[in-house]
């Protein structure tokens, strides 16, 4: 951009020209993080009071994608020693199949889990770039759900648009990603203590055996074979 002012001198008119490229990109990327910590808080502020993963990993992907502009992203989860497909939007069917599930050892899932940086995958192996490529996507970016020294799931983001995620994009990426982990981390321990309970109210009640509990003198409670 350039503004020009035209002075006139000695009878002369003269032309003199300001650019301030620089100065409205300045700008514009203030405005631009501003949004984008806007975008932050209210996540945060949200996952504060919820509990159910699906719906965490949901609201996260959404607004890691709103606040780099890509076009497409997935969650997983570290189970088993594999990283497994929990959440996807806006990626091919084909791809998200033969992505469901990736062992740890592999070379894209392990430079990841020790990344201290958004990673482009494309840089990592031959073959996931190919496959990358093979399905339209000319970006993807992945980074670690980190809580402590323990990794626990990945982010990842896609884009198939020419233009590469810029500076702005990638650190605002790395930040979500480690304000959000805590949440995460919480609400994963939660679903794993629901289902650990409910594993055990099974056994209690379709035990073959009476089982009670007594305190202070008193059946406090019991399972159906006792009854």
């Amino acid at each position: 951009s350039l503004i020009l002012a035209p002075i006139i001198e000695a009878g002369y008119l003269n032309i003199y020209g300001l650019d301030v490229t620089q100065r409205l990109q300045n700008v514009n990327n203030l405005a631009r993080l501003v949004k984008i910590n806007e975008c932050m808080r209210a996540l945060l502020l949200n996952l504060n009071f919820l509990n159910n993963l699906d719906t965490m990993t949901a609201m996260l992907l959404g607004t890691a994608m709103e606040i780099t502009g890509m076009d497409g992203g997935s969650i997983y989860l570290i189970k088993d020693q594999a990283a497994v497909l929990q959440l996807h939007k806006g990626l091919p069917d084909d791809f998200v199949k033969a992505v469901a599930s990736m062992p740890l050892s592999a070379p894209s899932v392990s430079l990841v889990l020790k990344s201290e940086k958004p990673l482009n995958i494309c840089e990592i192996s031959d073959d996931m770039k190919n496959l990358i490529y093979k399905n339209g996507i000319k970006h993807a970016y992945s980074v670690p759900l980190r809580m402590g020294n323990c990794v626990f799931g990945i982010l990842n983001l896609a884009s198939y648009k020419e233009q590469p995620p810029d500076e702005i994009s990638l650190r605002s990426l790395w930040m979500l990603a480690l304000e959000a982990s805590s949440f995460f981390k919480r609400a994963q321990a939660e679903k794993e203590l629901r289902n650990s309970t409910e594993k055990y109210r099974q056994l209690f009640n379709n035990a073959n055996e009476a089982i009670f509990v007594v305190q202070d003198g008193k059946i406090q409670f019991s399972n159906p074979k006792l009854r």
